[in-house]
């Protein structure tokens, strides 16, 4: 089964085609229902970059050519699917949103270095050194330089804790270190405050600061669909979608210490 390329994310296309994708893959490979998860976010993946490469390739040397638009330029896309595609990447407001990504993407200090390796693969090769492939080891791993050392900052979380500053815990009047690589819990935004899911600091919050912006790598959701204090430099807008991917935005009051 192909999934079209003209929708703005791999979570817009319609569920009933990402559940036919699904099945079959796991028909296909024998695979047990308990694979899914992990199967969906590496075909995420390959959508993502299969658009991309189309754009890059066949869209962009193209853009200001009408004439050259109109011809479907390779049968590796569905001849109805392309007319679809190029109106869409000519929309201003999608390129708007391009160009913020590419700038947004400009300024990560934890960049991804293991090009379409699956997590899976990654979560084996450090199995296989002894340690638990839990999902922050395999973030870590997937951020660490293969050849020569580490990057600064990547050294910064690795090491856990290098700041002596001591913050305010939200929602408290006790003051506890919470520095790079504390374990949180995230909190709801809504009025009814409960916890979301956890993560892990990756900047430092400015003491006494309750409404400072930090970084957080999420390890779990317990909500999967809550919906983000900000969006992310990855685009997504629910919990669930960064989980497994990029580290997200989070207000400093909205999360405590991990008890």
């Amino acid at each position: 089964m192909r999934l079209p390329l003209r929708y703005s994310s791999f979570q817009a296309i319609p569920e009933q085609l990402r559940e036919g994708a699904w099945i079959e893959i796991r028909d296909n490979c024998r695979l047990p229902d308990s694979a899914e998860k992990v199967v969906m976010g590496d075909l995420k993946d390959v959508w993502c970059h299969w658009k991309c490469i189309i754009k890059s390739t066949y869209f962009a040397p193209h853009q200001n050519d009408d004439e050259a638009l109109k011809k479907v330029p390779t049968d590796r896309i569905v001849a109805e699917e392309w007319p679809l595609l190029v109106q869409y990447w000519k929309d201003e407001k999608v390129k708007d949103i391009a160009r913020r990504n590419t700038n947004n993407s400009i300024k990560r200090k934890f960049p991804h270095r293991t090009g379409r390796k699956p997590f899976t693969t990654l979560a084996d090769e450090i199995k296989a050194t002894g340690k638990e492939p839990d999902n922050l080891e395999i973030w870590m791993s997937s951020r660490t330089k293969r050849r020569g050392g580490d990057d600064e900052m990547t050294d910064d979380i690795l090491c856990s804790s290098l700041t002596d500053g001591r913050s305010l815990t939200p929602g408290t009047n006790v003051l506890n270190p919470l520095t790079i690589g504390s374990r949180i819990l995230l909190i709801s935004r809504g009025l009814e405050k409960h916890v979301v899911g956890e993560g892990v600091l990756l900047s430092d919050p400015t003491p006494g600061d309750t409404v400072d912006i930090v970084r957080v790598f999420v390890t779990t959701a317990t909500v999967p669909e809550a919906e983000l204090i900000l969006r992310t430099t990855s685009g997504a807008q629910t919990l669930g979608e960064v989980v497994r991917g990029e580290p997200i935005d989070w207000t400093f009051k909205d999360f405590v210490c991990r008890p």
